[in-house]
């Protein structure tokens, strides 16, 4: 038998029998209280109907003053919880950023204290700005693009009535697709407002359809705002999310690497317009933008089975659209993103001035206070809890040693349990 093993066995061994010793003087405590009751019986016999007298007189107002202690006890039982519960998350989150973005002493000081501002003072909580740091931060985001980009993610949130760690995965899912820096943000966020704010689409149905077209688009030059506001005039007919992705993913592939009979298509196409050939890059070698593509076969007076033949049955019904929209609808469209800046803040303005905002607001700094009480008590209950995860890892692993004589130590646990719960008078 192990040194270790045997050792730990001496040891409980002595302590069970000197638990022994207690428990006989214990007994034999008893017995003697016992004999004093019965040659006193006519005593116990009348303190027990005096006393039961006085329970029975004070009932009701002790039940009246449980019911209210009780309303307020509860309730201060539950606020705590919250507390604790938020701290408890809000920690949890930022340990997520922190361990993503590297970040450590005065910077993480600064990302957090972003975070509870946020959740003071908007709509969004403290743990749902975490997140969005969260989201930037697996974007590759430094932390000074990361405080300067929480606001304007959070305006974009608003104003797409999304949760703030959403919104950032979107947003920094697009910057990168496009090759765009944190520096973009707030432009692209103003672009992505007034698309989805000025056609039938949503946020995430822009940024779905951006998963399929975004790095390809980026590869052939594609101007952003011409993307957008092609995926935003797709979503006006119906094409939507990833169908409208893959659209102008099919669409680029036609023009950019055509098969022979789609080469011979767009020369005959060309012909009915004066030309030798659609124009498909500019002098620069640069992609001469979805809206001169929809001005050139709406020119060329494209019917439905030429766009078919050209596009595939993918992408061709998405192109019929844009042309049937006409060229123009689409140059509109762009001048309206050329012309966006702050929208974003503009419309998040908006959604928030009215009473739900307002709620809103405020349910967002009530977390905020609760975070702040939690986290006076994080620390002590983290100790707490760790010192009682020990405990406990001790006490399994010595009841494992012991075998047979486990028995014998909860005997002795439960006499120690009785003994430290009994109330003591003096």
């Amino acid at each position: 038998m192990p040194d270790k093993v045997q050792k730990n066995i001496e040891v409980v061994i002595g302590i069970v029998n000197q638990s022994k010793a207690v428990v006989n003087q214990m007994v034999a405590g008893i017995k003697g209280i016992d004999n004093s009751l019965k040659r006193t019986g006519v005593q116990v016999r009348q303190f027990k109907r005096e006393f039961t007298n006085a329970l029975t007189e004070a009932k009701t107002s002790i039940n009246e003053i449980g019911l209210a202690s009780a309303g307020i006890g509860a309730s201060i039982s539950a606020g705590f919880g919250l507390a604790i519960k938020g701290a408890g998350e809000f920690e949890h989150t930022m340990s997520s950023v922190q361990a993503i973005s590297g970040a450590s002493g005065e910077a993480f000081r600064e990302l957090t204290d972003i975070a509870l501002e946020m959740g003071r003072t908007t709509r969004y909580t403290a743990v749902q700005a975490a997140e969005g740091l969260r989201f930037m931060s697996m974007a590759g985001l430094e932390v000074e693009e990361q405080l300067t980009a929480l606001p304007s993610v959070l305006q974009l949130a608003a104003a797409g009535n999304l949760d703030l760690g959403r919104a950032a995965d979107i947003a920094t899912n697009i910057m990168t697709a496009y090759g765009k820096t944190a520096e973009d943000l707030v432009e692209i966020n103003d672009v992505m407002v007034k698309a989805f704010t000025s056609s039938n689409s949503t946020l995430e149905e822009l940024g779905e359809a951006f998963k399929y077209v975004g790095p390809i688009a980026k590869g052939a030059g594609v101007d952003f705002n011409d993307l957008v506001a092609s995926l935003g005039s797709l979503h006006d007919a119906g094409i939507k999310g990833s169908l409208a992705g893959t659209t102008l993913r099919g669409t680029l592939d036609a023009l950019l690497n055509p098969t022979a009979d789609e080469a011979k298509l767009m020369k005959q196409l060309a012909k009915r317009i004066g030309g030798t050939g659609l124009e498909i890059k500019n002098a620069k070698g640069e992609f001469v933008g979805f809206t001169r593509i929809v001005e050139q076969l709406e020119d060329s007076g494209i019917d439905a089975a030429e766009t078919l033949r050209l596009f595939g049955l993918r992408a061709g019904p998405g192109m019929l659209a844009l042309v049937s929209q006409g060229a123009d609808s689409l140059d509109d469209f762009n001048y309206a993103l050329d012309n966006s800046a702050g929208t974003a803040e503009h419309i998040s303005r908006i959604m928030e001035e009215n009473f739900f905002g307002a709620l809103t607001r405020t349910k967002s700094a009530v977390s905020g206070l609760a975070i702040s009480i939690g986290n006076n008590f994080l620390p002590i209950l983290t100790v707490m809890f760790d010192t009682l995860s020990g405990v406990i890892n001790i006490i399994t692993e010595f009841h494992e040693l012991l075998g047979p004589l486990a028995a014998g130590v909860e005997f002795l646990v439960a006499v120690l349990g009785i003994l430290l719960l009994t109330p003591v008078s003096y």
